[in-house]
């Protein structure tokens, strides 16, 4: 679960040990941007559902969440498809 890096043992709490410090922060730059749209796109449903029938009822907050979250995960995979 260490790995040398030219600074000194350092725990990485990355699963593929074997992946470059380059690759790696690559990677989690990716996770975090896609979080952050995730979480962009989640508050954007729900302000438009706000705006669009007043306060929300829970069943619809659960189906408008739903929904934005499939939204997500096909854009998500099309995105990995093309990486």
């Amino acid at each position: 679960m260490f790995r040398f890096v030219s600074r000194g043992w350092r725990a990485l709490t990355m699963p593929q040990v074997s992946m470059k410090p380059e690759l790696y922060e690559e990677e989690r730059r990716a996770r975090l941007a896609e979080e952050r749209e995730r979480l962009r796109t989640r508050q954007d449903a729900l302000q438009q559902a706000r705006q669009k029938s007043g306060p929300l009822k829970l069943g619809d907050t659960e189906a408008q969440l739903k929904r934005v979250s499939e939204e997500v995960t096909m854009e998500a995979a099309e995105k990995k498809k093309r990486h």
